[in-house]
């Protein structure tokens, strides 16, 4: 076979031919509509996120936004009653008996029941501190002078019976009051004055005048409250007028290093005088106080028109779904304003 011959076979034979590219035309289209359908559904995504975020962030608002920059406005609501909720320290198993009590009483007039005085005594300081149950052992008598008569009468303790949460025997702390109440009404007729109280064969000059013959409890403790983990203070006007509404500012600020969630919107407790109101306070979706911010909230009180005019004194307390509290001031218990 000659050359010639042999490179015309070569040519001719389709083993040595190349793929080809069928429809190109087609596949152009093909990959522009696949291009197309996915930048559609990257858009269709993108306004779907742009949507539902906004929407999102309504329902789960940054918990740390309301109240930082600028109270939470005050919302009115209907008064409640009391919680029954609060937390208090647990009961104290008896301890050894006190040998002898401190040297001066502190009396406190109870504001919610006027005619109630609680006699408070601790301990007598020693060289080693321990707890210590005070108990009666019909050893605490109550001694005053009937002025109607002239006659000195004695009350026994254990007569009648703390009202709220207590605790008896009085088992306390080092610095810990046991706690005794006289109650006595008014409008009887019948006063007594120079009051005197003989605890373990020592004797108190109390310093009372009552217009009822008084009834006394046993020595008790009241458990105290068991406080949130929140620092309350509080800024109110110095004078306030009777008849009036005013404003004041409360700011929590948690100083733990993690968010202080919040179950339910707390309950508060404003006292004024001796008027008291519980109330729910409004969290403005507040779910819950972030580390290290401050939240504030615009409170607003009501002064009665029968209110003394002088100093009195501005109270607040916020109760916690667990029964927690956070209180204002907790050193002073709120902070002193001038009715006028």
């Amino acid at each position: 076979m000659s050359l010639d011959s042999r490179l015309r076979d070569v040519l001719h034979d389709n083993r040595f031919e190349l793929p080809g590219w069928d429809d190109p035309v087609g596949r152009v289209r093909r990959g522009i509509g696949r291009r197309r359908r996915r930048r559609m559904m990257l858009g269709g995504a993108i306004a779907a996120l742009l949507i539902a975020i906004p929407a999102v962030l309504a329902q789960h608002p940054f918990e740390d936004s309301p109240g930082i920059d600028s109270p939470i406005p005050f919302v009115d609501s209907e008064a409640l009653a009391a919680p029954t909720h609060i937390a208090r320290r647990s009961p104290r198993p008896e301890a050894k008996p006190c040998e002898r009590m401190g040297d001066e009483p502190w009396l406190r007039q109870d504001w919610l029941r006027p005619g109630v005085t609680t006699v408070m005594l601790t301990a007598a300081a020693a060289p080693s501190l321990q707890r210590c149950t005070l108990h009666d052992n019909g050893g605490t008598t109550l001694t005053a002078t009937n002025k109607t008569t002239g006659l000195r009468e004695v009350f026994t303790a254990g007569s009648a019976t703390p009202p709220g949460a207590w605790q008896a025997p009085a088992t306390i702390d080092p610095g810990e009051p046991a706690r005794l109440d006289i109650v006595a009404g008014k409008g009887c007729g019948q006063p007594f004055d120079d009051f005197t109280l003989a605890v373990q064969d020592r004797v108190y000059d109390l310093g009372l005048t009552t217009e009822c013959p008084p009834t006394v409890t046993q020595w008790y403790v009241e458990p105290p409250l068991l406080n949130a983990p929140l620092t309350v203070t509080m800024k109110a006007p110095a004078t306030v007028q009777r008849g009036q509404w005013f404003e004041y500012v409360v700011t929590v600020l948690n100083a733990f290093n993690r968010p202080y969630k919040l179950v339910d919107c707390p309950v508060y407790l404003q006292r004024i005088g001796t008027q008291a109101i519980w109330r729910r306070l409004n969290c403005d979706r507040l779910r819950s106080f972030p580390a290290h911010k401050p939240v504030q909230f615009t409170m607003r009180a009501y002064v009665p028109a029968d209110q003394p005019a002088g100093i009195t004194q501005l109270s607040w307390m916020a109760v916690m779904a667990d029964g927690e509290v956070a209180i204002a001031e907790i050193s002073t218990d709120g902070v002193k304003v001038e009715v006028v």
